[in-house]
């Protein structure tokens, strides 16, 4: 999760605003914590039963700091709307834990927060 701050506030905080401050909070806060969670809770399949998973640490996309804001915000945006989906789409599993819709909720509110005039 450290590694995440990192790269969140690299690409975000540089433009020094408070909106970009808050989002980052509340996705640490109302995203990644409750994700975090969620995640060592569920079970690690059938070659290991009675074991819980847990997440990876495996960065499956780049994660370097982008030199400029608005590329920065654009992609950004574009990975929370990604993991909203992916959040919802779980969702619809008849055992899907509840917090999923919490943590989909969170990230659209989190959309909602970026500021127009980060993305124009």
């Amino acid at each position: 999760m450290q590694s995440g701050t990192r790269i969140v506030n690299d690409a975000l905080i540089v433009s020094g605003s408070v909106g970009a401050a808050n989002v980052t909070r509340e996705m640490m806060g109302r995203v990644l914590s409750p994700l975090g969670e969620l995640i060592t809770t569920l079970p690690a399949g059938p070659a290991n039963p009675g074991r819980a998973a847990g997440p990876s640490f495996q960065m499956l996309k780049d994660s370097h700091a982008f030199p400029h804001r608005k590329p920065a915000w654009h992609i950004f945006r574009e990975r929370l709307r990604e993991l909203s989906a992916y959040c919802f789409m779980l969702d619809a599993y008849e055992d899907a834990p509840a917090s999923l819709v919490q943590i989909s909720n969170a990230i659209d509110h989190i959309l909602e927060q970026i500021p127009e005039s980060a993305l124009s």
